[in-house]
């Protein structure tokens, strides 16, 4: 069987003949008026643009989320690598390993399972703890929530990325709470940090391709979240409105502005940290992700990343 050829190892001048998950489709036209297909192709290793520039009804009779076999010439285009198309066809699933093809975390989805049990065990007010304890102790929400990606595109794209993303986020929090600043109500923080993107359960579905749910396209995760942690409150005898409408906060605030579409700005100290741990997660995760895809030995520099509006230097140590 031939070797598969992972996206990582792509170099401009190859030309390959593999299969790759078809994760975008758009059909374009030039400035001149020529039809074109533009499509961005998956594997487990990353994402690499293509292009279809021959009109041929036998080469689109494809969708986004299919699995295809190309022959392609590797092209770069603006400091970025693309496939120009030759052929392309579709194929099934049975006769592929999935595995190739599906993002997911570097790390032990148990170990940081464990680790985030463990920092959710150092909330002290009892209705926040039951509260933890409704998501956290339900086998049936551990298993969604540890395959749960935190995004569809911009970071931690991959099975368990949500955990990862949380886990990180609760730790930052837990770190500031204790050393950095006064008058944080440290259970509400760490609750607020655990939950905050909680919504992405039904926002995104993994297979065969992040990809948005009916759900997540119409309402995301935001008020996706706000309704499922309101759900699980309605659950807890006595739980006391002050603390529902604080943590209704920081679900609600967390993306910081809107027009990253939080429905409110953060209003409480708590609110506030969380926003900007959230965001600085994400976009070190973006970063990371950027040079692992595309640094190599003769380029100090990532390409260009529209989302972070620059290109990311690479030390030589870090390559």
């Amino acid at each position: 069987m031939q070797k598969k050829i992972f996206i990582k190892d792509i170099k401009e001048g190859q030309s390959i003949i593999d299969c790759f998950l078809v994760s975008s489709k758009k059909k374009l036209t030039t400035k001149r008026g020529k039809p074109y297909i533009s499509l961005v192709f998956q594997d487990k290793t990353g994402l690499i643009d293509g292009k279809i520039w021959e009109e041929d009804k036998e080469k689109i009779d494809f969708s986004k989320n299919d699995f295809v076999k190309i022959e392609a010439l590797v092209q770069s285009y603006q400091e970025q690598l693309q496939l120009n198309v030759k052929k392309i066809k579709k194929i099934e699933l049975k006769e592929l390993d999935v595995s190739d093809f599906i993002f997911s975390t570097q790390n032990d989805i148990s170990k940081m399972f464990q680790e985030l049990r463990m920092i959710s065990k150092e909330v002290k007010n009892p209705y926040f703890l039951q509260l933890l304890d409704k998501f956290f102790e339900d086998k049936e929400f551990e298993e969604k929530f540890c395959q749960s990606p935190a995004a569809k595109q911009i970071h931690h794209v991959y099975i368990g990325g949500l955990l990862e993303h949380t886990l990180s986020v609760a730790k930052i929090c837990s770190f500031l709470a204790k050393t950095h600043f006064s008058g944080i109500n440290f259970d509400l923080l760490i609750t607020g940090a655990l939950l905050h993107d909680i919504g992405k359960i039904d926002e995104l579905s993994v297979l065969p391709a992040v990809d948005y749910t009916d759900a997540g396209k119409l309402l995301g995760h935001i008020l996706l979240g706000f309704k499922i942690v309101q759900e699980k409150i309605n659950t807890i005898s006595g739980f006391p409105a002050d603390l529902q409408m604080l943590i209704e906060h920081l679900i609600i605030s967390h993306h910081g502005q809107y027009e990253w579409g939080s429905p409110k700005l953060p209003q409480t100290l708590e609110a506030v940290i969380l926003h900007y741990v959230d965001d600085l997660d994400a976009k070190m995760n973006t970063i990371q992700q950027l040079m692992n895809s595309d640094s190599n030995e003769n380029n100090n520099w990532t390409s260009y990343h529209k989302t972070l509006g620059r290109n990311i230097y690479i030390e030589k140590n870090k390559r």
